[in-house]
């Protein structure tokens, strides 16, 4: 019973901050359709293993990988996969960079499974209950309570659990990640659902405040005694008092508890399931290299962690990757943070352990930003005209063309020139075989809005608007 009171007790642990772990820093310059990258790699937070000749402490090792890339982002951290994309235009460039590190898209699988494990838990809890008391009176009340309100309200709280484990990792704008400012509200959360469902009272927060300074199972369990008599007069409806200081009393035989657990688990169809598995392996196993065989209580606990998505770094700590994106300009769009004087965007994330099991959401760090060519514009508009969300619309706009829509369209920009007459010319452009009642070429029409336009617009509108 201990490993589960223990896992129990993990919900809300945090990982201990200086644990060893693998720190990957990324350099990377953009030139035009290509940007230059460069990652190192180094184990840090570990005691020196040896000291220099002049007795000072080793130095870590560092591991750089160079390259120049176009398109695809090699995977150098273990788990990480991404694209950088530049689109150029004659009015200016949109350049596009995304990279994903470890983590789990397959969401949906993550929760089904954590809803397999409530659903394991509860019938487990059920039919051991059963086994044990189901002749006593007033049984069907608490089988009810545990096969319907309880497997509910686990089912609720594995949600929360899983919305705090996902995103944990997820990076704001402000550097900060979802852990530092989530974890509080994920704790808030659940405390007030047990509350509204009769879980708890308001008053049976200094009671699990006690439970965490207590010394040792039996004051623990002592502690927890009146908690569970109300929770089976208040919430589960017991009335007969028989049974209610027998159900209790339990709390008192914790070794009678875990043996009688322990005969129950061996009939269970999906703990015979895990240990046939792990017959099957040890039988091609050398005697030296088997796992100990299964206990079933350590089973139980497992089944608990798997139910609330315990995907903490209680035993691991978190990797570190930090990323520098020298853009040169203010990106449209980034969930990095913008550093206005060295003109770069900055990302440090946390991300698992590659050996850790993905349950989480991938750490995504995203940026997007435009260019004009200033002297190409101010020659043909006599200012620049199109820039910013407009530039980006203009570069995915003038992609879509086909190459001799491209050709044609380019020629008639480069023969502009600034004056009364631009917007007439620009309005009366046609690609070849459109009729001249046809609307407008759609770029035509936004650079004519920007053009009858004193100043840019903070929020201009798209070619499309």
């Amino acid at each position: 019973m201990k490993q589960c009171f223990a896992v129990l007790a993990a919900v809300g642990v945090v990982c201990v901050i200086g644990c060893p772990h693998n720190l990957y820093e990324v350099q990377m310059t953009p030139q035009g359709q290509r940007v230059e990258r460069s990652v190192s790699s180094q184990r840090v937070g570990e005691p020196p293993a040896a000291t220099q000749p002049d007795g000072q402490p080793a130095q870590p090792q560092v591991t750089v990988v160079r390259g120049v890339l176009d398109g695809l982002m090699p995977d150098a951290v273990g788990g990480a996969s991404g694209r950088y994309q530049h689109v150029a235009t004659s009015l200016g460039g949109v350049t596009a960079y995304l990279e994903r590190f470890r983590g789990n898209d397959d969401q949906s699988g993550v929760v089904e499974r954590q809803f397999q494990a409530v659903d394991r838990v509860v019938d487990i809890l059920l039919g051991w209950a059963k086994a044990e008391r189901g002749d006593r009176a007033e049984f069907a009340k608490l089988g009810t309570f545990l096969d319907v309100e309880l497997r509910r309200d686990l089912k609720n709280l594995a949600l929360h659990m899983w919305m705090f484990s996902a995103a944990n990792r997820q990076v704001g704008p402000d550097g900060r990640t979802c852990l530092e400012f989530f974890r509080w509200e994920t704790v808030a959360r659940a405390t007030q659902y047990l509350i509204e469902r009769g879980y708890l009272v308001p008053e049976d927060l200094t009671l699990i405040a006690r439970w965490q300074e207590a010394e040792g199972q039996a004051e623990q369990l002592a502690l927890l005694r009146p908690l569970v008599r109300r929770l089976l007069t208040a919430k589960v409806g017991l009335t007969d008092k028989q049974v209610i200081d027998d159900l209790a009393s339990l709390l008192d035989k914790p070794e009678e508890v875990e043996t009688s657990l322990t005969e129950y688990l061996a009939g269970v169809e999906a703990y015979k399931e895990h240990l046939a598995e792990w017959n099957r392996q040890a039988a091609t196993q050398p005697q030296d290299q088997r796992q100990p065989e299964p206990d079933p209580i350590e089973w139980l606990a497992e089944q608990l962690a798997a139910m609330f998505h315990l995907d903490m770094d209680i035993a691991d700590a978190d990797d570190e990757v930090k990323i520098v994106l020298k853009t040169g300009t203010e990106p449209l769009a980034t969930n990095g943070q913008w550093d206005a004087q060295a003109r770069q965007v900055a990302w440090s994330c946390r991300i698992a352990p590659e050996s850790a099991e993905r349950t989480h959401l991938p750490v995504i760090c995203y940026a997007v930003w435009a260019q004009p060519d200033e002297v190409f514009q101010k020659a043909r508009f006599g200012r620049v005209a199109v820039d910013g969300e407009d530039l980006a619309l203009y570069a995915l706009w003038h992609k879509g063309l086909t190459d001799a829509q491209a050709r044609q369209w380019d020629q008639f920009l480069a023969s502009l020139k600034p004056g009364d007459e631009l917007p007439g010319k620009l309005e009366a452009f046609r690609f070849a075989g459109q009729d001249d009642r046809d609307e407008p070429v759609l770029a035509a029409g936004s650079i004519i809005k920007r053009l009858k336009k004193e100043e840019p617009s903070d929020a201009p509108d798209g070619p499309g608007e």
